[in-house]
């Protein structure tokens, strides 16, 4: 019986070993291949390779829910800094409606792998159990979606928020 259990893991050890030996010789032939083609056609090569790894870097990067609120923090206490004479309309209004979006406990956060989508839900808040916020039947149209739309994270920033507050510190008012 020992001798018998003995050969069966010889030979399923002999097995296992062909078969990682086998995937070797495949991931090496592969690699061969990959280095001949990026040879014959370089630019080609680069720019898939360019693609692949921006790709990358954007799933790695793309920021949560967390960045979004500190991102906000950090824009609420840049503008604050400033007399209140001197601030962006734009900025502070920006701030105010992405402000009222976290209190009323309606911002929603999609994570599309390779950035995120931040958005206002106008129906349903956090814990909202009336019909109005339950029911599919008398949600906002589709079409009207924009006006709900936050901000999109990318490669660890927000966009549309770094946007508008680009110069929180210039009342455009004065400027005329």
């Amino acid at each position: 019986m020992a001798a018998r259990i003995s050969s069966i893991v010889r030979n399923g050890w002999i097995s296992i070993k062909n078969r990682v030996r086998t995937v070797a010789l495949d991931y090496r032939d592969v690699a061969i291949d990959v280095a001949d083609g990026s040879r014959k056609r370089p630019l080609r090569a680069i720019i898939i390779s360019s693609g692949l790894l921006t790709t990358l870097h954007a799933f790695r990067t793309h920021p949560d829910k967390q960045d979004y609120l500190d991102a906000l923090l950090r824009g609420a206490n840049d503008v604050a800094l400033v007399a209140e004479s001197s601030r962006n309309k734009c900025a502070v209004e920006a701030l105010m409606e992405r402000r009222v979006a976290v209190n009323s406990g309606k911002l929603r956060v999609k994570d599309m792998i390779f950035f995120t989508l931040i958005h206002a839900d106008p129906t349903q808040s956090e814990g909202c159990e009336l019909y109005s916020c339950q029911s599919k039947l008398v949600r906002p149209p589709l079409l009207g979606w924009q006006s709900y739309f936050l901000d999109i994270g990318l490669f660890g920033r927000w966009l549309v928020l770094e946007r508008r507050l680009e110069r929180y510190d210039v009342n455009e008012d004065d400027l005329d």
